[in-house]
């Protein structure tokens, strides 16, 4: 256990700079409702095993909740996901051509302009 000084700064730190750890996942009001089924990302366990290991589990998190998750973007995947695969293209440097691997080059280059451009 920490001593009680200890245990009061870090919650004061908490408190003043991580309060982002306690919010809830952005709910977005859907503006389409002509999509119901979603699919599946080829490859996102390597995808999300690699974003983990180079970044930890907070950055991803504050992006994922603070910058990603804002807007609605195109494509039938799952928002986080497409996070995840805008992540690791930063990190990786592949380009949209080389992301076909894991979603078409067309879908992940909607997803690129909507985060990138607009």
């Amino acid at each position: 256990m920490l001593p009680p000084d200890v245990q009061a700064a870090f919650t004061l730190i908490m408190n003043m700079y991580w309060q982002f750890l306690t919010l809830g996942w952005p709910i977005l009001e859907k503006k389409k409702y002509h999509r119901t089924d979603t699919k599946e990302v080829k490859d996102i366990g390597f995808v999300k095993t690699t974003v983990l290991q180079r970044l930890g589990y907070i950055p991803v998190f504050f992006f994922l909740v603070e910058f990603f998750a804002k807007e609605e973007y195109p494509g039938p995947y799952r928002g986080v996901e497409k996070g995840l695969l805008v992540l690791y293209q930063l990190l990786t440097g592949l380009s949209i051509a080389q992301m076909a691997r894991f979603i078409p080059s067309s879908s992940f280059h909607a997803i690129y302009n909507a985060f990138y451009v607009k």
